[in-house]
């Protein structure tokens, strides 16, 4: 089984006042019934990796179920995003093991947010898989 997501808003952004990058997934622009936000120190100093904060950030459809880490692989492809969560991950975040996000390839272009995925894992190359 899978967790849904249909996505008709996605958004990247880095902000430089904060030094995190954010990229969300959503249901609406607007109107966001759900929703996932994944976030990312771009500079951690040595407490933030200490304490695990050096690790992507994933809410899924509110802070109550977020965290650090837990994500496997992150797999983009033409039409969908696949997330494969840790078990505590799924947990946490009240989904299943994998989390699926589709979108409209032909409103997307989801080479632009290319990028901003790889700086999202830069320092877990292992879970980012962009297959075209």
């Amino acid at each position: 089984m899978k967790t849904l997501l249909h996505a008709n808003f996605l958004y990247a952004q880095i902000d430089e006042e904060i030094d995190v990058l954010m990229i969300g997934f959503a249901d609406d622009e607007f109107d966001t019934q759900e929703y996932i936000l994944l976030q990312k120190t771009l500079n951690p100093n040595e407490e933030d990796m200490e304490a695990g904060f050096d690790k992507v950030h994933i809410t899924y459809n509110g802070e109550s179920q977020s965290l650090y880490g837990g994500i496997k692989k992150f797999v983009v492809t033409r039409n969908r995003i696949e997330i494969i969560l840790n078990e505590e991950a799924s947990e946490i975040l009240n989904s299943q093991a994998v989390i699926e996000i589709n979108y409209d390839q032909d409103k997307t272009d989801i080479n632009e947010f290319q990028n901003y995925f790889i700086q999202l894992f830069s320092n877990e190359k292992d879970v980012y898989y962009f297959d075209f």
